[in-house]
């Protein structure tokens, strides 16, 4: 991606009256050393443009063995360099969900708080999406995509990203962007959404906690309620 893609995803975000921004670039593609020193040049980059945009680091880690010794020994950029850290699936592989919740479960018991990325595109959660209760019930807040809600009616992504909002298994919206035209960054139209599948209180339910994870604070975790 080029810093003029970049800068206008940023303005789209400016738009859409979004006014921090978290980069979680994948973790397999940047090392956790070099991402604070991008975030800083982007955020000057916005600033030279005249963004009101406020950037900070993260990274969105896929699941493997081992992550719970990689936070330890401080190898994982964690997003705004707090405790918690956003984890994703291999989307085209089959993972146990027994397997899921050891690894989640120690990285808590290493003072880590994972999030967990995107559960709608996972295929054991579009074929079950109750499944997921037992991530929250490990304290893990649950994260879906906003473009999910936008898609045709049938789309796998959609089905799933809905029957998690109704079941109360949803605590935060998240753009997932990946270039100006492909999942830009941009909230409002998914909040109308999500408004629509729940009530009015839960968009800012999603937001305070987005702002607690920001800031590195304890939450307690648990089923969405409107």
């Amino acid at each position: 991606m080029t810093i003029d893609d970049a800068l206008a995803m940023l303005r789209l975000a400016v738009a859409d009256g979004i006014a921090t921004l978290v980069a979680t670039p994948h973790s397999h593609h940047a090392r956790g050393t070099d991402i604070p020193l991008a975030t800083q040049q982007l955020q000057c980059a916005a600033q030279s443009a005249g963004l009101p945009i406020t950037i900070l680091p993260g990274s969105e880690v896929r699941i493997t063995s081992g992550l719970d010794r990689a936070f330890r020994a401080g190898e994982l950029q964690t997003i705004n360099d707090g405790p918690w850290l956003l984890l994703e699936l291999p989307l085209y592989d089959e993972w146990p969900l027994p397997l899921v919740l050891g690894v989640l479960e120690r990285l808590r018991n290493a003072d880590a708080r994972p999030i967990l990325a995107h559960a709608e595109r996972y295929p054991f959660v579009q074929r079950r999406p109750a499944a997921i209760a037992e991530v929250v019930r490990l304290g893990v807040p649950v994260q879906i995509n906003a473009q999910s809600l936008l898609y045709r009616d049938s789309d796998p992504d959609r089905v799933a990203a809905e029957a998690l909002l109704r079941a109360g298994l949803v605590h935060l919206l998240a753009s997932d962007a990946h270039n100006p035209r492909y999942r830009p960054p941009v909230l409002s139209t998914a909040y109308k959404r999500v408004v629509e599948l729940t009530s009015s209180a839960i968009p800012a339910q999603m937001q305070d906690l987005a702002s607690a994870i920001i800031e590195g604070r304890e939450v307690e975790v648990r089923l969405v309620e409107g």
